[in-house]
């Protein structure tokens, strides 16, 4: 039961991660591939994550927070793309 309780918290702070790491990122000098790969891992380990907990509560919110920085990321690319065309 407490397993559960932590990987429903690793799920949100993979969510967490990932909005500060945009504004760092946004105020720094990385790489885009490296931020994308960032953010893409996070979000997958956080899906993978929410998916563990078996609490439709937690799927239902991790899921759902970590597929809208999947498309943060998606936006990202497509962004980078169409300004270096």
């Amino acid at each position: 039961m407490k397993r559960n309780y932590i990987f429903g918290a690793l799920s949100l702070l993979t969510v967490l991660f990932s909005i500060i790491f945009y504004f760092i990122v946004k105020n720094g000098e990385f790489s885009t591939t490296f931020s994308i790969t960032i953010f893409c891992i996070a979000s997958l380990l956080g899906i993978i994550f929410a998916i563990i907990t078996k609490r439709i509560e937690t799927i239902l919110i991790g899921v759902t927070l970590n597929i809208g920085m999947i498309l943060i990321i998606l936006f990202l690319v497509l962004s980078v793309g169409l300004t270096t065309n």
